[in-house]
């Protein structure tokens, strides 16, 4: 069900105790009022089949029913098992990793769990902190966020030279931005989210007049398939590891690529050959 008093709760609880202005993709790392926070590779814990680790901070926290928070479609849910949650799983494989964006808190207030996009799992609050980083030892999520992350690995994997790189201010940034969304983002029903879940939803509607294609792929290989200059790409973490929802656009705005956390790549615009595509 849906509840606006939670979502104004939890939101404004958030924002007011972080130091990163949006709610999507940060793993809570970015708290501020000296809030103990902690963040794992979600992922990692249970392709190494760690969930008992998972299970035994929550234990420790005599945690039980939680309340579930998701902030894409602004669902709330109260007293789920949080031990039927942490194992449920179908043909797939487990369905935890996949809750993206969702918050679990009880009515004690004393602790936060988030799962992000970025595939990390955060716990907040001093208890809680304090046992998973017993539990969980040298486990803790080393992701570098965002571009500085790509720039990162392309630099120690590739060998390609810092000066290939030009970072952009904050004004700079936002400009970039603003120059993809007026082209490329719908705003005739989700305005306020600029390109957020346009990989999914759909893109404005001129830029669909040039909708090139929409693909099934490998989320660790697709990107094998583009142009040698993104080449470099393919040997990256952030990559292949399966990063979620990003885009790759073209320096003159001419196109734009969309990878969402279905394996669905989106291309759309002008001069992108996608015959690698369509033959696979």
């Amino acid at each position: 069900m849906k509840s606006s008093i939670i979502e104004e709760k939890l939101i404004t609880c958030i924002k007011s105790n972080s130091a990163y202005p949006g709610l999507y993709g940060v793993p809570l790392t970015k708290l501020k009022n000296k809030i103990p926070v902690i963040a794992y590779d979600v992922d990692a814990i249970y392709k190494g089949n760690d969930i008992d680790l998972l299970c035994r901070v929550i234990d420790k926290c005599s945690i039980v029913n939680v309340n579930t928070f998701q902030m894409d479609h602004l669902e709330y849910f109260e007293d789920d098992d949080i031990h039927t949650l942490l194992y449920e799983k179908d043909e797939d494989g487990y369905e935890f990793p996949c809750y993206v964006e969702t918050f679990y808190f009880d009515d004690t207030e004393k602790w936060l769990i988030y799962v992000s996009h970025e595939r990390t799992i955060s716990f907040t609050g001093s208890k809680i902190v304090e046992i998973a980083d017993k539990v969980f030892g040298n486990m803790k999520s080393d992701k570098k966020s965002g571009i500085f992350r790509l720039e990162h690995e392309v630099v120690t994997q590739c060998g390609i030279s810092k000066e290939r790189f030009r970072k952009v201010s904050g004004s700079q940034w936002e400009n970039i931005y603003q120059k993809i969304a007026e082209k490329y983002a719908d705003k005739t029903k989700i305005w306020k989210n600029g390109l957020h879940w346009a990989n999914t939803n759909g893109y404005s509607p001129e830029s669909m007049k040039n909708l090139l294609g929409c693909y099934a792929v490998d989320y660790s290989t697709w990107f094998h398939l583009l142009v040698k200059a993104l080449d470099l790409l393919s040997h990256t973490a952030f990559l292949d590891n399966g990063w979620l929802d990003y885009y790759i656009v073209s320096k003159k705005y001419q196109w734009l690529i969309g990878f969402n956390h279905h394996d669905i790549i989106s291309c759309i615009g002008e001069g992108l050959n996608l015959e690698c595509f369509k033959n696979q």
